[in-house]
């Protein structure tokens, strides 16, 4: 196995990031919004959702998140509030700004080599389509995060007012602030 046998070369053996089109969807676009809707519901042990994602050198975005919405989401936002709709499309926001950044000044950040043609090609890091669920090397995944985090552009939060109340999501918050 070359993740073990070069633990150096890793992350590079590792990194993995799926197209926007997979994780963001517009308001306007019922087809997609269900689709993405129906990612973000599902459980995120689901290991079909690997395939979603490919072999890349880098990401635009490390996404961090909450996968439940809040305890009282429907109390606050209303009943008609779909916490995964509002997350994708908070991300087709991201990328559309990454977009347009980058054809604004060509050759800034798009998150990987290539240059993205729309913005439904942005790279995203995110854990349910990036790590192998019920794969072996989970635990070489879980142990890469910091890397995984270096080898993004930035990171976008998919911020909640219960998001700092998950230990998980205080470990990604601060390892972004390290590296």
């Amino acid at each position: 196995n070359k993740v073990h046998q070069d633990p150096q070369r890793a992350g590079d053996i590792l990194m993995r990031a799926a197209p926007a089109t997979t994780v963001c969807a517009e308001w306007e676009d019922a087809t997609s919004l269900d689709s993405a809707r129906v990612f973000w519901e599902t459980y995120a042990s689901d290991a079909r959702y690997y395939s979603l994602s490919r072999h890349v050198k880098k990401a635009a975005r490390f996404v961090s998140h909450s996968w439940r919405p809040p305890s009282d989401w429907a109390k606050v936002m209303g009943e008609y509030a779909n916490y995964a709709e509002i997350k994708a499309t908070e991300l087709t926001i991201v990328a559309q700004d990454i977009f347009a950044k980058a054809q604004a000044r060509p050759g800034s950040e798009v998150g990987a080599i290539e240059t993205p043609r729309s913005w439904k090609e942005v790279l995203f890091w995110v854990d349910k389509c990036c790590i192998p669920q019920g794969h072996p090397l989970i635990k070489e995944y879980f142990s890469r995060l910091e890397d995984f985090i270096q080898r993004s552009e930035g990171m976008v939060v998919l911020l909640s007012w219960q998001y700092f109340e998950r230990l998980w999501c205080i470990y990604e918050w601060a390892s972004f602030l390290v590296y």
